[in-house]
């Protein structure tokens, strides 16, 4: 089995849905498991330190069931934050659990974003990129929508990312990938933006067995601090970027 192709495609939006139909979130949101809420957690706090947010207009493309992008919301009252997704079911499910002002969603792909160039201040692109076989045209559409970006995404350098993606039966049904860092530095920078921060976290996988996944925890600030040893042990890997039509 290779290590470096993807899974066949198949409608990645009929298997959120069915997430939401099935747990009432995605699983990755809604799941009790330490590994789980431990890697959301670092996420989120990644996402969330990449930028001030207060006032600005945001779009959390990929946002899912909502949940992270309520988050960014209640942390930083920006000015308006849009979140996006394909999977209809999510976007009804975010709508009618975060219906506060300010906050609203839309069913729209990464592909085909409907605002204008340069609409937002900041784009959040939050573990999408490896559920994508066109991710060149997606990191296009979020760098034309917005004057700044941050994405985390499965980090392609990471051999148990390979392993992982097609052994675990979530991540074979999801059809999931993960890209090699490079490829995004190239992405972004086809799509006219320049990458400002680059870094690795996390050494926990999510759906992780508690015990080994507590274990692994322990050693996370060790490897995250060590520059090389991250880009090929840790998990995720995290890019800032800014639109160059927008950088003073």
């Amino acid at each position: 089995m290779a290590l470096f192709t993807r899974n066949k495609k198949q409608n990645d939006p009929q298997f959120h849905n069915e997430d939401i139909a099935t747990h009432g979130g995605y699983q990755y949101a809604v799941s009790e498991k330490f590994s789980s809420l431990h890697a959301n957690s670092r996420l989120s706090e990644t996402v969330l330190s990449a930028f001030d947010y207060s006032g600005k207009k945001v779009i959390d493309i990929g946002c899912g069931d909502g949940k992270y992008t309520e988050e960014i919301y209640r942390r930083f009252k920006p000015a308006e934050i849009v979140g996006v997704d394909p999977a209809g079911e999510a976007v009804k499910l975010a709508s009618d659990r975060y219906a506060v002002p300010g906050v609203r969603f839309r069913e729209a792909s990464i592909y085909a974003l409907p605002f204008p160039d340069g609409y937002f201040d900041i784009a959040v692109v939050r573990g999408v990129t490896h559920h994508l076989d066109r991710p060149l045209e997606g990191m296009k559409e979020a760098v034309r929508v917005s004057k700044n970006i941050v994405l985390t995404d499965p980090n392609g350098y990471n051999p148990g990312c390979k392993i992982i993606e097609k052994i675990s039966p979530y991540h074979r049904t999801h059809k999931e990938m993960s890209y090699f860092p490079f490829q995004y530095n190239r992405w972004l920078r086809e799509a006219g933006a320049t990458v400002t921060k680059d870094y690795y976290i996390l050494l926990v996988p999510m759906f992780f067995p508690e015990v080994p996944a507590r274990f692994l925890a322990r050693f996370e600030s060790f490897f995250e601090q060590r520059k090389y040893l991250s880009r090929f042990f840790c998990g995720t890997h995290v890019r800032i970027a800014a639109n160059n039509k927008y950088k003073n």
